[in-house]
């Protein structure tokens, strides 16, 4: 594999040269919804393609990220309590004891 003699580090200089480029300002208002945004980044690049070199990572953590995600998408996010409290039951946790002044008789 050929080295980038700037970095020493294998890769394909031609790609990190388009890496650099700078991404040009937006000739249109962003779409209204997701589903149109989403449309248009799929006419300007293949998603699903995206998805698959996502998935095909050796990054576990972007691998996981992108799992995950789609799967919330599909079957829509953990709303069950556990999930919001990070799986900690907290029905039996002891309470604080609260100084209260004694109640008065009338």
């Amino acid at each position: 594999m050929a080295k980038n003699p700037s970095s020493g580090r294998p890769g394909n200089s031609s790609e990190q040269q388009s890496a650099k480029l700078p991404v040009p300002p937006g000739a249109f208002p962003l779409p209204k919804d997701g589903a149109s945004f989403v449309n248009a980044v799929h006419e300007k690049a293949d998603i699903l393609e995206v998805g698959r070199m996502l998935l095909n990572s050796s990054d576990e953590k972007i691998v996981k990220a992108v799992w995950d995600r789609l799967v919330d998408l599909k079957f829509g996010a953990d709303q069950t309590p556990e999930a919001d409290s990070g799986g900690i039951d907290m029905t039996g946790a002891p309470r604080p004891i609260r100084n209260t002044p004694p109640a008065t008789s009338s």
